[in-house]
């Protein structure tokens, strides 16, 4: 989904641009890189769609909906079928 993310921010640029874009969508180095570029001021330019901080929020939306919440509904459903074999970890998991 952040490559998806990358390739949607970077539709008006270069194909270079976008290469790069998706290569640190996929060794998740994008909030970094965006945490940089709004912390340092970075001007938006004509060519970009959205800003670092708009960048940050839907990618922070994008692992809650398709990584977090599953991973929550997985772990919650064997906790209550299977009680016996839910660890403190386990536990521990779901409510943080």
């Amino acid at each position: 989904m952040h490559v998806l993310l990358s390739l949607a921010k970077n539709r008006r640029r270069s194909p270079k641009a976008k290469a790069v874009g998706v290569l640190h969508a996929v060794f998740m180095l994008q909030p970094a890189i965006e945490s940089y570029n709004h912390w340092s001021g970075k001007p938006m330019g004509d060519d970009d769609v959205l800003t670092p901080a708009q960048t940050l929020v839907v990618g922070r939306a994008i692992e809650i909906v398709f990584e977090s919440l599953p991973e929550v509904v997985i772990q919650a459903s064997i906790a209550i079928q299977q009680p016996e074999k839910a660890s403190a970890l386990l536990y521990f998991s779901i409510g943080r």
